[in-house]
């Protein structure tokens, strides 16, 4: 190639001086040039050198590579074998514990049922039937029945809590990754039709675990609305304004019918200034608070709790920084604080806490007690109901258990 500069003269070095310039140069170019001859090379011997750079820092070899990529690979197919073989073991053992409860419930049924003509039944039903007649059987069985839903339930809450945990806890450690590696995530949010099935909750007074499960359809349009439909009917829809942000799914039948958020965006689609929450059409006194010009939820909020409903107006009270809880958050009904505790710098709960139950409501005041150490639960957790006291507890170190003391509950204590 000839220089540029000097048309007769072909380009033979290349100027490696610590300064900007076009580095290629001609022997006229390398006069001009004013640098000290030394800081040239020719331009054969500088491919040949670049390249000897090359091998010695291995950047043509893969094999490391290749076995680190190999190695995550069946890491990651271990781990999804892992967890799949967990949750199958997990829905056998709930399958087979509701079975035995239903198996219970029913022979009673059938011990009934199948001696209509008492003068024909065997001794061994009569006796059976006169001992539930005259003794306490039935309520035995129930308040057996009773413990075992309670023990259930906090079982589901424990795998909830446990999820959850998990989940964030890599999300954090992927968002780590990220900035490390200088990855830029896309959040902008890519609308997509679709239509997804949901289970949500109606709280049942008459029931012991107080919320019954309903199945309903959320329906994502290409107007950008979402709808929620149960049994072909059309329960609520929402114009989706904010295109920044995942839309929150409601999940509580009640919430969908009766809970509306007022307030602001700005020009980027984001919420900002004063939101205030209604339900039924009327203003929840001093529910809500303020969001920054970023979208970010910014000091004091009054919150309702996930499960608000007529049976369950409980609100959440305390900061945000950033979009992040800080400090001292409470649970609060009717007027008295019921629950709370502390959450740290990095926005996650730590020290002593009262949480609630999701089956929290008037007649059933279920609460967990125990401490959280950086967003997990540690130690032994009480699980407690109001004019009841503590039923049992749950150690989130070992999974044994171990009954301590007899009650209409049977209560437990996890050790």
């Amino acid at each position: 190639m000839m220089c540029i500069y000097h048309s007769q003269s072909p380009i033979s070095l290349i100027c490696v001086a610590p300064h900007k310039c076009l580095r290629k140069l001609c022997v006229e170019c390398l006069y001009e040039h004013g640098v000290d001859v030394k800081l040239t090379i020719p331009i054969c011997k500088f491919k040949e050198l670049i390249t000897k750079k090359l091998q010695e820092h291995e950047l043509n070899g893969i094999s490391e590579l290749k076995k680190l990529r190999e190695g995550f690979k069946i890491l990651i197919s271990q781990t999804e074998t892992i967890i799949k073989k967990f949750w199958e073991d997990v829905k056998e053992l709930i399958k087979s514990i509701f079975d035995n409860i239903e198996k219970e419930n029913q022979s009673f049924i059938n011990l009934i049922n199948q001696n209509e003509n008492l003068a024909e039944s065997s001794y061994t039903d009569l006796n059976n039937i006169v001992q539930i007649f005259e003794g306490n059987i039935l309520d035995d069985w129930n308040k057996q029945k009773n413990s075992y839903l309670i023990n259930m339930m906090q079982i589901k809450n424990w795998i909830e809590q446990g999820a959850n945990t998990i989940s964030q806890n890599f999300k954090e450690k992927i968002k780590e990754v990220m900035k490390i590696f200088k990855i830029q995530k896309d959040e902008s949010l890519e609308w997509q039709e679709s239509i997804t099935e949901y289970e949500g909750i109606v709280w049942d007074q008459n029931s012991i675990a107080s919320i019954k499960r309903v199945k309903f359809q959320v329906i994502q349009t290409k107007e950008k609305e979402i709808q929620y439909v149960m049994n072909r009917l059309l329960l609520r829809k929402d114009q989706i304004q904010d295109t920044i942000n995942k839309p929150e799914i409601l999940i509580n039948l009640e919430q969908i019918q009766h809970l509306n958020w007022i307030g602001d965006y700005g020009k980027q689609n984001q919420k900002i200034g004063k939101w205030t929450a209604t339900w039924k059409g009327l203003i929840l006194s001093d529910v809500g608070g303020y969001y920054s010009n970023e979208g970010k939820k910014q000091g004091k909020w009054i919150e309702i709790f996930q499960n608000y409903c007529e049976f369950v107006q409980v609100y959440e009270v305390g900061d945000y920084v950033d979009g992040f809880k800080k400090g001292t958050w409470k649970y609060i009904y009717e007027d008295e604080k019921i629950g709370g505790g502390e959450y740290n710098k990095q926005g996650k709960k730590n020290g002593k806490w009262i949480e609630l139950g999701n089956e929290f409501y008037k007649y059933f005041k279920l609460t967990y007690n125990g401490r959280y150490q950086n967003g997990i639960k540690v130690g032994i957790w009480e699980t407690c109901l109001a004019e009841q006291g503590i039923l049992y507890g749950h150690n989130y170190i070992s999974m044994q258990y171990q009954q301590i003391i007899n009650s209409p509950f049977q209560r437990w204590w996890f050790i």
